[in-house]
């Protein structure tokens, strides 16, 4: 199974996207927590992979609930007073809102980008289809073609100008 096919299936199944998102935003919440003094000024940052990665292998869907599973996390977990939902200081409140804000637009930009990919493979694959049509029809084409010169090969005498004609009657069956 490659990667597009795995996408794909992720992306029309939101019994796994929606799941998915979660883990991810889990994952990233254990990262933030390993990391822990290191990351003290930029509590969020773990967030932001987890966000992208949900809504490109999931759905729009997807990416708003890690997009919000995140902030309510972060909010949770990482600002004053932690393990609780009030907010001791309005810096941290706005830059909770200023996180939700961006990874909103983070959602609908790649929410965007997978809609143009998802137009992109459309065409490849009706071009392919376009291709075989075409090709199908060359093929059908030169085998009338084969046929009319074998009808009229009779009426050319014994010369280069027969082999010419064999050979030409020769090269049509074979495309």
């Amino acid at each position: 199974m490659s990667f597009a096919d795995i996408r794909r299936w992720c992306r029309h199944s939101f019994w796994v996207a929606g799941p998915g998102a979660i883990a991810l935003v889990a994952f990233a919440a254990g990262v933030r927590f390993l990391a822990g003094p290191v990351l003290r000024e930029t509590p969020v940052v773990t967030f932001y992979p987890a966000i992208a990665i949900a809504t490109y292998m999931g759905d729009r869907r997807a990416g708003l609930i890690a997009a919000a599973a995140s902030v309510l996390l972060a909010w949770y977990l990482f600002v004053q007073p932690v393990l609780g939902v009030g907010v001791e200081n309005r810096q941290e409140l706005y830059a909770l809102i200023a996180f939700g804000l961006a990874s909103i637009l983070t959602v609908e930009i790649i929410a965007w980008i997978n809609r143009i990919q998802d137009r992109l493979e459309d065409a490849v694959e009706e071009n392919r289809v376009l291709f075989l049509e075409l090709k199908h029809r060359i093929a059908n084409n030169l085998q009338a073609v084969a046929a009319l010169l074998s009808l009229h090969r009779a009426e050319v005498p014994d010369g280069p100008a027969r082999r010419i004609m064999e050979d030409a009657i020769g090269r049509a069956w074979l495309a």
